[in-house]
C-alpha cells in the first residue's frame, strides 16, 4: 500500500452560521471566508496545524503526516502528484542547485522533441518515459558512454521531471519498482522552471503533459 496518501478522516469549516463538512485526502485547503472550527478528527500520531496567511481573506489548512490509503485521488503510484509524499519531492531551490551536486542525476523524461522546442535544466539528461525502464537495466559502462553520466546506483540521488510532473511520477515509480530507494519527482516539473526563468513553457504548436 502506498505511504503517500494524506488523510483526514473529517473537517468542518464553519462560514458565518453555515457549517460544511468533508472527507477524503487532501493536502491543502483553503477557507475563502470565516473561521475555522477547533475540530480535526484523525488518528491521534498524525499532526495537523491550522495556520493564518496574509494572502487570503482565510485560513490554509496543512496537513502533516501520511497515511496508507487508496482512492481515486491516491492512486497506488506514490510519485503522482496528486498525492505525492512531501519528503519525495524536489523542490526548485533543489533543481537550480544541481550544478553544485553532481552526485544527484536529474533525468527528464520529455520527448526529444519537446525539449528542441523549449530547451531544458542544466545538468538533467533525457530519457523518454517509454524508455526509462530499459535504459536503468542498462550495464554501467553502456550507461556511462549512453549518457555521459555515471549509472546511478541503487541508493543514488535521481530526480525526474518532465513538463508538468505527471511523467516524471510514472518514471519514478518505475524506478522506484527496480529498486532504486531514493527517488523524488520534480513535481513542478518544466512548467515551474520556465516561469522563473523567462522559458518558454511548450513548443509553439504542441502541448504534453
Amino acid at each position: 500500500m502506498s505511504l503517500n496518501c494524506l488523510r483526514i478522516a473529517a473537517h468542518r469549516v464553519r462560514a458565518g452560521s453555515r457549517m460544511v463538512q468533508s472527507a477524503g485526502n487532501v493536502r491543502s485547503y483553503n477557507v475563502a471566508v470565516g473561521k475555522v472550527a477547533p475540530i480535526v478528527s484523525a488518528s491521534s500520531y498524525h499532526h495537523h496545524s491550522i495556520r493564518s496567511s496574509d494572502k487570503f481573506q482565510g485560513y490554509p489548512l496543512e496537513l502533516r503526516g501520511t497515511h496508507r490509503c487508496y482512492s481515486e485521488q491516491c492512486p497506488e503510484n506514490k510519485y503522482d502528484p496528486n498525492c505525492i509524499d512531501l519528503r519525495q519531492v524536489a523542490t526548485y531551490d533543489e533543481i537550480v542547485d544541481l550544478p553544485n551536486h553532481p552526485e544527484v542525476l536529474l533525468i527528464d523524461v520529455r520527448r526529444p522533441d519537446e525539449l528542441a522546442g523549449t530547451g531544458t535544466i542544466p545538468t538533467s539528461i533525457n530519457i523518454p518515459l517509454d524508455i526509462v525502464e530499459e535504459e536503468l537495466k542498462l550495464d554501467p559502462k553502456q550507461f556511462e558512454t549512453k549518457y555521459g553520466r555515471p549509472k546511478p546506483s541503487y541508493d543514488s540521488p535521481i530526480i525526474f521531471s518532465c513538463r508538468s510532473g505527471i511523467r516524471a511520477g510514472n518514471a519514478a515509480y518505475i524506478a522506484d519498482t527496480l529498486g532504486f530507494t531514493n527517488v523524488k519527482n520534480y513535481v513542478g516539473s518544466w512548467l515551474d522552471y520556465a516561469e522563473k526563468n523567462g522559458l518558454p513553457q511548450e513548443p509553439a504548436e504542441n502541448k504534453f503533459y
